[in-house]
């Protein structure tokens, strides 16, 4: 993350969660967001439109009837990675060699968030990866997709679980982000109220969170970093990534020992 956003984190206490689908991958959230379309005919006897009902003429094709998801708006997200340091990972979030990677406890995190969203169905969960074809084959399945959007519950299945498991769903080609995710979904009596709210807030302890920070090994102004972080209050760790430095070239080609004198 950008070293300001967790300077935010560290002197507002507000943790952050977004809307998935305002994320670059198009296939975020697509069975919570795909829409039911029905034909619409025009009655050749009456002139009125019907959708499925019985004709007095002859139908004829006036459109096409698209309802909106009830999901919209309705759940947030938030990504954490339990992959090893990669310079692919540097270079996909880091774009200006300056950000930090960060080390939480996974357990603390979902017991705060849910003690600060009683009204929402909080989860914590690991990303699976499909096919693509798989993914667009689940998100064509119009009859499954609308239960789904509905909210149904199954008997003894807490509120919310089956829109988790759906956001934990992921294209092969993110794989290699080995992500996991803290999930809030509005409870059922908010369901009935929308806000078109892009992120979700809520308030959070972060220093009994973090436990590590380390800066991205191509950055440049490290100690300006360090200087910044232990000011607003953070004791953990703080290291720059080794991955960039060079190894030692200066092999002992010698049998004498590297402190022989003789």
């Amino acid at each position: 993350m950008p070293v300001s956003r967790l300077v935010e984190l560290l002197t507002q206490n507000r943790n952050t969660l977004v809307y998935p689908p305002i994320w670059n991958d198009p296939y975020e959230a697509v069975e919570l967001r795909t829409q039911q379309a029905y034909p619409l005919f025009k009655d050749s006897a009456d002139g009125a439109i019907k959708v499925g009902r019985p004709f007095v003429g002859e139908p004829i094709r006036a459109g096409t009837l698209v309802y909106g998801t009830p999901a919209e708006y309705q759940y947030y997200c938030q990504s954490w990675s339990a992959a090893d340091e990669s310079e692919t990972m540097w270079r996909a979030y880091s774009p200006n060699s300056d950000s930090v990677r960060i080390s939480i406890s996974a357990n603390a995190l979902l017991d705060q968030s849910s003690l600060a969203l009683p009204d929402y169905a909080i989860y914590f969960g690991k990303v699976t990866y499909w096919p693509r074809n798989v993914i667009e084959s689940l998100a064509s399945d119009g009859q499954a997709n609308r239960r789904l959007q509905g909210g149904r519950v199954r008997e003894g299945e807490p509120w919310g679980r089956s829109w988790a498991l759906s956001l934990l769903k992921k294209r092969d080609a993110f794989r290699h982000e080995e992500e996991f995710r803290l999930i809030a979904i509005r409870g059922q009596s908010l369901m009935s109220t929308k806000i078109r709210a892009d992120l979700l807030q809520h308030e959070i302890d972060p220093l009994s969170l973090l436990s590590r920070v380390q800066i991205d090994p191509r950055c440049t102004k490290s100690d300006e970093i360090i200087s910044e972080v232990r000011h607003v209050g953070f004791l953990g760790e703080i290291t720059k990534s080794s991955l960039f430095e060079p190894p030692n070239l200066h092999v002992w080609n010698s049998s004498h020992p590297r402190d022989w004198i003789p």
